[in-house]
């Protein structure tokens, strides 16, 4: 009998931590946020206009979203602070927007800033329609 070795691929800490099953999915989606992503001095004033920034999905689960933002510079206290954002994914069942915290972030390659960072979220807030099409397509394109 062969022992569980824990995915190790997408926990900084070597623990697998996952509670619900992924699916590896490399879709379009909008990252929406303020300026304490490049800079928590900047903090988010009121009156300033939101950030987009685009990136690719790595996997999906139903309370969460891993994604990649590409050569971009990510204040690291930013991910430390369970900072929220929006995201818009396009999906196969239909486009939708979430609210979802910060759990983790790394870098994607330490030897190379520049080769961008990947978000873990937790998603804090859904529509109910935006839900539906959301499930609809991570209860087809799950991983056992």
């Amino acid at each position: 009998m062969t022992a569980y070795v824990p995915d190790r691929r997408w926990s900084p800490r070597g623990s697998d931590r996952r509670r619900f099953k992924r699916t590896l999915a490399p879709h379009t989606a909008q990252v929406i946020t303020d300026a304490s992503l490049l800079d928590m001095e900047a903090g988010s004033p009121k009156d300033s206009e939101p950030l987009q920034f685009m990136a690719t999905t790595v996997n999906l689960s139903p309370e969460g979203v891993s994604f990649v933002m590409p050569q971009v510079s990510v204040d690291e206290r930013y991910c430390a602070s369970a900072s929220a954002l929006r995201l818009q994914l396009e999906l196969p069942t239909g486009n939708i927007q979430l609210e979802a915290r910060v759990v983790h972030c790394r870098r994607v390659n330490e030897h190379a800033p520049d080769r961008g960072w990947q978000f873990g979220t937790q998603i804090t807030d859904i529509e109910a329609q935006a839900r539906a099409t959301y499930l609809a397509y991570f209860g087809r394109n799950a991983l056992d």
